[in-house]
């Protein structure tokens, strides 16, 4: 993982944020279907997809935040 943002990457911070702040509004969205998705396909498979899902998200707000700050 590089630590410089080019400026290049200044372009696409906002979309990353976007998309990882809808990811997020999406996760809180469908939280009330976790326990019959738990039911149906295994307890620890939902909980690492959740994890998965909601860690890509962060790391795409975490990243167009570091990327924006460091263009300015």
């Amino acid at each position: 993982m590089r630590t410089d943002s080019s400026p290049d990457d200044a372009i696409l911070a906002v979309p990353a944020m976007a998309v990882g702040i809808i990811m997020l509004t999406v996760a809180l969205a469908t939280a009330p279907l976790l326990p019959g998705w738990a039911d149906d396909y295994g307890t620890i498979l939902v909980a690492l997809a959740v994890a998965e899902y909601l860690a890509a998200a962060t790391a795409s707000v975490w990243w167009g935040c570091r990327a924006l700050c460091a263009a300015r």
